[in-house]
């Protein structure tokens, strides 16, 4: 027992020094660049059409998918480790379609990118994807499943997502009166935010401080948190001030991509 206590203090300490030069040598140059660029886009985006949004949002995803295709190909990982990490890899597939689609539209197309569109059909893929990876998690850490919040915390994160759906069915006349697909649209990516944050709170809280992947899933977690809420925080600006959406929608993406790089 003491053995597995040191080789696990030992794997943190590896695991830390090397989260450490990833933040310094890849992730806050990285950041630093992406802000650099929205900075620009707010700039040369005179009209707010935020069609140039959506170059680093693909552009992310699609060097992720490389680095995950590698980690696949060439580095000798556990079948555990390829399970989840096929998981992200299909994620970074769908956001990259998606994204990819959006460009289309937008500037091969020459017309603002529709809703519900084809780019619909790949994120939301990507959303159930992602999904499969955090509650492989929980069934990983079942120390986090039989905590006795554990349901009432996951339930806490979904109240803002399922009060959009409710909201969405109770004024379904109102809001989508000719459009029934955008009405199953939304309330397809409302289920979905809902599943997504529904583990992330209760991952933050009670994976165990020794555990050697501390930092993979703190991160996981967080950044799906975060890109939850900057998508809610968007749906719900939309519906009350498009005039400030199109003033900070750099900045809504900004934060999106941020949370890809991690």
């Amino acid at each position: 027992m003491q053995d597995d206590n040191t080789a696990a203090s030992k794997i943190l300490i590896v695991t830390s020094y090397e989260l450490k030069l990833l933040l310094r040598g890849f992730l806050l140059p990285a950041c630093l660049g992406a802000f650099l660029a929205y900075i620009i886009i707010f700039f040369i985006d005179v009209e707010r059409s935020g069609a140039f949004n959506t170059i680093p949002m693909t552009v992310v995803p699609i060097v992720g998918t490389i680095i995950v295709l590698k980690l696949l190909l060439y580095t000798k990982l556990e079948k555990t480790e390829i399970h989840r990490f096929r998981f992200i890899f299909l994620t970074l597939i769908c956001l990259s379609i998606g994204g990819l689609i959006y460009i289309y539209y937008q500037f091969f197309a020459g017309i603002p990118a529709p809703f519900p569109s084809i780019a619909d059909f790949f994120y939301l893929p990507a959303a159930v994807f992602l999904s499969f990876h955090l509650f492989s998690i929980l069934r990983l850490k079942r120390n986090i499943m039989k905590a006795n919040s554990f349901v009432y915390l996951g339930f806490l994160a979904c109240i803002f997502p399922i009060y959009l759906l409710g909201d969405a069915i109770y004024n379904y006349e109102q809001y989508y009166p000719d459009s029934p697909i955008e009405f199953v649209t939304n309330a397809a990516y409302y289920i979905s935010d809902a599943v997504l944050i529904f583990p992330c709170i209760p991952i933050i809280l009670y994976t165990p401080k020794n555990d050697p992947f501390i930092f993979h899933w703190l991160l996981i977690a967080l950044s799906v948190f975060v890109i939850v809420a900057t998508d809610l925080g968007y749906v719900f600006l939309a519906s009350i001030n498009e005039e400030l959406l199109k003033n900070t929608e750099w900045l809504w993406t900004f934060f999106i991509v941020l949370d890809i790089f991690f």
